[in-house]
């Protein structure tokens, strides 16, 4: 865990980031975590009813695309096909369940905390780093930091 001084110079610096962009236009950054559960939940929906996701071929196929620039080579996956089907049904899980995982109070962290590696997993292996740290940040302050305790916070500090 951070030292509440740095938890709140984060969360001040994550706000000062996205305040902006909250008020320039609030159809494209809601406020409400409906837009996030429902965003999470049409996107789990949408690769559950394709076959590619159940048996790992969207992930081989994301990892051998023409763009792809990411941090690993993807042929090191070559010799692990069923960790690819693990992988494609547990991306599919954790966004079909994300509206359940992140309103039970005992798993809000730790679906949080998937969801985040997910999306670092997403920006190392198919160099998609600006994706990766929007939806970071939009589960962290959606999720993690207004939920903190009073006692976990420390006062503000003015950054400037």
């Amino acid at each position: 865990s951070l030292h509440p001084g740095y938890q709140s110079v984060l969360r001040q610096l994550l706000h000062l980031y996205i305040a902006p962009i909250q008020l320039l236009s609030p159809c494209v950054f809601p406020r409400t975590p409906l837009f996030r559960h429902l965003c999470f939940y049409f996107s789990g929906l949408a690769k559950a009813l394709g076959p590619t996701w159940w048996n790992g071929e969207a992930i081989w196929k994301s990892l051998h695309s023409y763009n792809q620039t990411g941090l690993l080579n993807p042929d090191f996956w070559s010799p692990y096909p069923g960790l690819l089907t693990v992988v494609g049904i547990s991306t599919v899980l954790l966004e079909l369940l994300y509206p359940v995982g992140v309103r039970i109070r005992l798993l809000r962290k730790p679906w949080v905390l998937s969801i985040i590696l997910m999306h670092l997993s997403i920006g190392a292996m198919l160099g998609l780093y600006f994706f990766s740290g929007i939806m970071i940040l939009i589960n962290l302050v959606g999720f993690w930091f207004p939920y903190l305790h009073r006692s976990d916070r420390a006062p503000a500090v003015p950054l400037y």
